[in-house]
């Protein structure tokens, strides 16, 4: 058994022991958020050392957080694979440092931007995989709620142009409005909404 899976073993048990009469799918939600959460720390440190060489520390962190932020509640599209999963993340993570440092969105681009993004998330928001399928509609519906309105505060924060921050915002919301979306499910051959197969 590796480090994560033990992480996640002793979250579960201290789940159960700390808070009483927790739901199968509350608990579901909580290590879905912890194995997130966990994949994102291990990630962010070997990162954020990889940043430093580029003297980028303050610019990925602040991608690091609107990622965090913003995968939370919509979820998305898993690589199968730890090593894919570093890769597609490096990608995104400077991908999106270098575009914001370097390019500035003018106000038409940004709003449509954010209006598809807003759609996209409305549309497919939250995406679950085959390993954690989301299978309460009352919890699906929150999620729903919740990462709108982080897509519309979000967009709205875009908007306004705040350099490097309105860029990187755009950036992130375009990535996750693909994540959730179909299109990397269909391509990879992976279920979609696979609380319907339950």
């Amino acid at each position: 058994m590796n480090i994560k899976q033990r992480t996640l073993n002793k979250f579960e048990k201290f789940l159960h022991k700390n808070i009483e009469n927790i739901t199968e799918d509350q608990m579901e939600v909580a290590l879905y958020g912890m194995e997130v959460i966990y994949s994102l720390v291990t990630k962010t440190l070997l990162f954020f050392v990889i940043s430093m060489a580029f003297g980028w520390q303050t610019e990925f962190l602040i991608v690091s957080l609107l990622l965090v932020i913003i995968k939370t509640s919509s979820f998305g599209f898993h690589a199968d694979k730890e090593i894919s999963c570093y890769i597609t993340s490096f990608v995104i993570l400077f991908g999106t440092i270098y575009i914001s440092k370097n390019y500035s969105f003018s106000t038409l681009s940004t709003s449509i931007i954010c209006l598809l993004s807003i759609l996209s998330t409305m549309l497919f928001a939250p995406a679950d995989t085959e390993k954690r399928p989301l299978l309460n509609a009352r919890v699906r519906i929150i999620l729903k709620l919740c990462s709108t309105m982080t897509a519309l505060f979000f967009s709205l924060i875009a908007i306004i142009h705040i350099g490097f921050l309105s860029s990187a915002i755009v950036c992130i919301l375009s990535v996750n409005s693909i994540n959730i979306s179909p299109i990397l499910y269909k391509i990879f051959k992976r279920r979609y909404r696979n609380y319907e197969y339950y």
